[in-house]
């Protein structure tokens, strides 16, 4: 058998019979790989809110309650050399020795929730779940074991759920502090970044953004409007976009992007293709009020 270069290595065989073992395997694998310094913190609280209950091959229950965890906006926008190389060590999982053996299996029940999870000042609130994922228990060829989640098939779809829901007024706030960063770089000063978004339907929402930057002396604003859709056959459009300025110059400026703008949301993107054999989405709500919401259910 050849290699399986995704699945987590858990140490030694024989396999762990708990959930406890497993969960201890687990978090001793994940901090040997490392997290990169800015998630440190997160990934272990995290790690602390999970639990895992085994029944014979089954992981009967694996839940995750990130509740109180805050994930710093340090994590999002560090170029420290140092978080980010720590980062890419954490996603390598090659050379992983070769499979010599399986045994698959089943974890019937996911849960993912937060109430909330902090990322960049922004509270988050999670509730995911995901049933009849199928696993796979690995026997390597240098006496370790590990475990492999497959993706569903037609045959064996997964369900569940998601709902995610934030301030819209923090998101805001973010992504301008973020936003103020990234100009901060390239030598600009963010004067003023307003983002407003409206909802038009059950799955509909409208985007108001306005900004004013300026270099030296030079100063300029730009806005963007437009709305976007997602239907029942989770097919997203885009309607209505505009980028301009009443500034003239900046307005020339922005005439190659506005053009590629249009080009990129003339055509509708079918969301359901980019999903594996076995992912049905279905119940898409979107809300833009005063919180930013999203469900859907997995069926």
């Amino acid at each position: 058998m050849s290699a399986y270069p995704d699945y987590l290595p858990l140490g030694p065989a024989p396999r762990p019979t708990s959930g406890e073992e497993l969960h201890a395997r687990v978090v001793a694998t994940a901090r040997q790989q490392g997290f990169g310094g800015a998630f440190e913190a997160g990934m272990e609280a995290i790690l602390a809110g999970t639990t895992i209950v085994l029944d014979g091959d089954d992981v009967a229950s694996a839940a995750v309650d990130a509740t109180g965890v805050v994930i710093p906006e340090s994590a999002l926008t560090s170029t420290d050399a140092h978080d980010t190389a720590d980062l890419a060590d954490s996603a390598n999982l090659e050379n992983l020795p070769a499979v010599v053996g399986e045994t698959p299996g089943i974890l019937r029940v996911g849960t993912f929730r937060a109430h909330p999870l902090t990322v960049a000042d922004v509270a988050i609130d999670v509730d995911a779940e995901v049933r009849d994922l199928p696993i796979r228990w690995i026997d390597a060829a240098d006496g370790s074991v590990g475990v492999e989640p497959l993706p569903p098939t037609e045959a064996a779809p997964v369900t569940g759920h998601l709902r995610i829901s934030a301030p819209q007024q923090a998101v805001v706030d973010a992504v301008r502090r973020i936003a103020t960063a990234q100009a901060a770089a390239q030598g600009l000063t963010l004067v003023r970044l307003d983002v407003e978004l409206t909802s038009v339907g059950p799955r509909e929402v409208s985007l108001r953004a306005e900004a004013k930057l300026r270099r030296g002396i030079l100063s300029a604003s730009a806005h963007a409007t437009g709305r976007a859709s997602v239907d029942d056959a989770l097919v997203l459009r885009f309607a209505d976009v505009s980028l301009g300025s009443a500034n003239p110059i900046v307005a020339g400026l922005l005439a190659v992007a506005r053009g590629r703008v249009r080009e990129a949301t003339a055509r509708p993107i079918d969301l359901a293709e980019q999903l594996p054999p076995g992912v049905r989405v279905s119940g898409v709500q979107l809300e833009a009020g005063e919180h930013l919401r999203l469900s859907a259910r997995l069926s």
